[in-house]
């Protein structure tokens, strides 16, 4: 023990260098597919499909838009890049049509609908009450969204 370390000088064999070798270059391409399922990378944007438009039975008569026409109007498969996020997939999109009653017994046309992605929800509506934009602001307050 000329260098004052007790303990074997036995080597580790070939067989098990080759194993060790084999598991971390497994684990180094599967971390590497991992981030990349994580952070969606290896996604163009040919590759983003939108989603399928899950409506309810709209209500309406053909002369109004439903929320199925609405739905395949806004679930463009470019929608995700309209919005900056060209490889980002749609996670669901919805519609419906239904009619909204007043108190005072009107009954108006309404129908919506809704597309989700992972950082964005866009929703679009139509109202068939025939009120001006101008009146709507004074009824509803210049703050309604």
């Amino acid at each position: 023990m000329a260098d004052g370390f007790a303990g074997s000088k036995k080597e580790m064999n070939v067989g098990a260098q080759a194993v060790a070798a084999v598991v971390a270059v497994g684990g180094v391409l599967g971390g590497a597919w991992g981030l990349g399922e994580f952070f969606e990378l290896g996604h163009s944007p040919e590759d983003v499909k939108p989603a399928v438009c899950s409506t309810t039975k709209d209500e309406l008569p053909a002369e109004y838009a439903s929320g199925a026409k609405l739905c395949a109007a806004l679930n463009r498969p470019d929608l995700p890049a309209l919005l900056g996020t060209p490889a980002e997939q749609p996670l669901n999109a919805t519609g419906n049509g239904r009619w909204i009653t007043f108190g005072s017994g009107v009954k108006i046309a309404a129908s919506e609908a809704k597309v989700q992605l992972k950082t964005h929800t866009v929703q679009v509506s139509a109202s068939y009450d025939d009120l001006p934009v101008d009146q709507a602001v004074e009824v509803l307050g210049v703050t309604v969204q």
